[in-house]
């Protein structure tokens, strides 16, 4: 350690030579170069660059306590004080105590700043504020990547289970025919279906078939008494896709009658099936879109979306029904009733009641024995009819735009009411009111434009 007691000192006054001292002392206290005893030869000639780590300025977030005199001093030079290379010095709670003369350790906070050590987040600073210095946050969209991508793999997951399902059914289990009740109800579980060989179902009187098809042509014929068989074929596909898309049931109606239900699962399948039943069987259809031809039943009921209707030789009720297609009709006896929206109606030898009626298209009706309360009507198309009619009836005739042509025996009676936005009216009987009581009413309208004809035939 330097003695600066030894140092020769100026010819002062009293009052700057206790200025004097007073600087010495600082600078005594100061002199870090004369406390370390390192063996420096000289510290002449040094560059801008010390050969020993200087002491690093403290954070801008970091205040160094100053606890006596000495330290401001040291901290805030005057301005005649030389600058002194301070050295990196080991600042230990010993060394400040010794070479200060306070007893007074310095905080944990402090010997940490003056050793280079940095102060850990959260930690209580020299003013005593919290250093905010927070740790780096895991990012957190790998968390919703891996959600998104697991809804993506639920959602495609699902879809395909629906269509495949769709698709393929699951194979009902068959039960052999001698396994069903006795009152012949089978349940779905028991609906098994061969369309190699086709289905039969024995049955009694009047019984009744049900189709409820999705898409495909549905052929109905007149076959053996007591046996309703159903067969199915779908464009080439295996036997084993199509008994899958088919179920299968036979039960009875409040008065006994058996009832055979066959309904294909919807799915991306079409089915065409044909069938034979007794001649006092009844059929109902319903199908999305397909052609539809019955023949040598008792009664007929129709409802399809689209495709066209061929019905023949049916002596009971019909009710046929389509959306888009053409309905054609032979030999039925009624009640009769003929529907469609987009599509003609073409219909003979009927016999009954009839109604026939289009949105678009012609409504043409030969050789028909007409009763009751028979209406032909179309918005857009001709209206022909030709037969005879009963004289108890009432019978209407009308469109929008087109032609209305009526033939009848000479010898009918009738009272007749005609009209016509435009066109000609032609009258072979000569007079609206022909013939005695009972007279038919029949009524003829066309609201746009159009002519009506009225022929008498022989």
């Amino acid at each position: 350690m330097t003695d600066n007691s030894n140092r020769e000192r100026p010819d002062m006054t009293s009052g700057a030579l206790t200025s004097y001292k007073r600087d010495e002392q600082v600078k005594d206290n100061i002199d870090i170069v004369g406390r370390t005893r390192l063996p420096l030869l000289s510290l002449s000639g040094l560059d801008q660059t010390p050969f020993l780590p200087l002491l690093q300025e403290p954070a801008e977030h970091t205040t160094v306590p100053l606890r006596n005199h000495a330290e401001r001093e040291f901290a805030s030079p005057p301005s005649n004080t030389p600058f002194v290379p301070v050295l990196e010095t080991p600042f230990t709670p010993a060394w400040y105590a010794a070479h200060n003369n306070n007893s007074a350790q310095p905080d944990a906070t402090s010997y940490a700043i003056h050793n280079n050590n940095s102060i850990r987040p959260g930690a209580i600073s020299p003013a005593g504020s919290v250093n905010k210095r927070t740790a780096r946050r895991r990012p957190k969209w790998p968390f919703f990547l891996f959600i998104v991508l697991s809804c993506f793999f639920i959602f495609g997951l699902g879809t395909y289970i629906y269509f495949a399902h769709a698709a393929h059914p699951g194979l009902p289990k068959h039960t052999p025919p001698n396994n069903r009740l006795h009152s012949g109800a089978i349940s779905p579980a028991m609906a098994g279906f061969s369309s190699e060989k086709g289905e039969s179902f024995p049955v009694g009187g009047q019984s009744t078939l049900v189709i409820k098809g999705q898409k495909g042509n549905v052929g109905v014929t007149a076959g053996s008494t007591g046996t309703i068989t159903v067969k199915a074929s779908s464009n080439g596909r295996r036997a084993d896709v199509i008994n899958q898309s088919i179920s299968a049931n036979q039960s009875h109606d409040d008065k006994g009658h058996d009832v055979i239900n066959i309904t294909t699962a919807p799915g991306n399948i079409n089915v065409d099936y044909t069938i034979t039943m007794p001649a006092d069987a009844q059929v109902k259809v319903e199908v999305d879109a397909g052609s539809i031809s019955i023949a040598g039943v008792s009664g007929v009921n129709v409802d399809a979306n689209s495709g066209s209707l061929n019905i023949e030789n049916v002596s009971g009720p019909t009710n046929a029904y389509t959306t888009n297609g053409n309905i054609t009709a032979r030999k039925l006896k009624g009640p009769v009733v003929l529907e469609s929206v987009n599509g003609s109606i073409n219909a003979d030898a009927v016999i009954g009641q009839l109604k026939a009626v289009t949105q678009n298209g012609d409504v043409v009706v030969r050789e028909a024995m007409l009763n009751g309360q028979s209406a032909l009507k179309t918005n857009y198309g001709s209206v022909r009819l030709s037969g005879s009619i009963d004289a108890h009836g009432t019978y209407t005739l009308s469109t929008h735009n087109g032609n209305v042509n009526l033939s009848l025996p000479g010898n009918t009676s009738f009272q007749m009411h005609t009209s016509t936005a435009s066109g000609s009216i032609n009258n072979e009987f000569g007079h609206n009111v022909v013939g005695h009581t009972p007279q038919a009413n029949i009524t003829i309208s066309i609201i746009g434009g159009g002519s009506i004809a009225i022929n008498k035939t022989v």
